[in-house]
């Protein structure tokens, strides 16, 4: 005879993993990421604000989709605060990881010369913005910013920040998105 413990091992082991499923929308939200990045890039686009804005979007509409399946689909309708802002933010640090990746290939191999192109935008931004600059400050500014355009750096900045606005994200979309299961026993 089985019991209500057995049932519920044997349902878990039919469901794929939290990881799975973070896998795989964290794949396809960083893919989306890649692909808006990439109709800015070949239009020219780049750098521009309007991209983080847009992927910033996706990423939302990435963690809320994959919340969603993840609590109707593994979850059986049900998941904590906790578990979903855990899954929330693993599947957005895939996403990031996928990206980051991404990023560095551009700035690396693909386009090496992009990096002149974000500070000649970077340098004419800062000039707009503020006419009475002087020339020190222009280059020191210019320079710490080409830091921050190094292969290295995209990759690792990809990752952290993608990651940490994904966690802020989670934050806010798990709330809407938990749901108690009414026969669970409390402990």
């Amino acid at each position: 005879m089985e019991t209500q413990e057995d049932l519920k091992q044997a349902e878990e082991s039919n469901t794929p993993s939290m990881g799975k499923t973070a896998l795989n929308f964290g794949f396809i939200t960083g893919l989306a990421i890649i692909i808006l990045n990439l109709v800015f890039y070949l239009t020219g686009s780049l750098p521009n604000s309007w991209f983080n804005n847009l992927s910033y979007l996706v990423l939302v509409g990435g963690i809320a989709l994959s919340m969603k399946n993840f609590r109707d689909e593994v979850c059986g309708g049900f998941i904590s605060y906790g578990r979903a802002l855990g899954f929330g933010t693993l599947m957005v640090l895939i996403a990031s990881v996928i990206y980051g990746l991404y990023s560095f290939l551009l700035f690396a191999y693909i386009d090496p010369d992009l990096t002149k192109v974000y500070l000649e935008k970077t340098e004419e931004q800062l000039i707009i913005n503020n006419p009475d600059i002087s020339d020190e400050e222009l280059d020191m500014i210019l320079a710490a910013y080409e830091q921050t355009l190094r292969p290295g750096f995209r990759l690792i900045g990809a990752i952290f920040s993608y990651t940490f606005m994904g966690f802020i994200f989670s934050l806010i979309i798990s709330a809407f998105f938990k749901k108690k299961d009414p026969e669970a026993v409390e402990e």
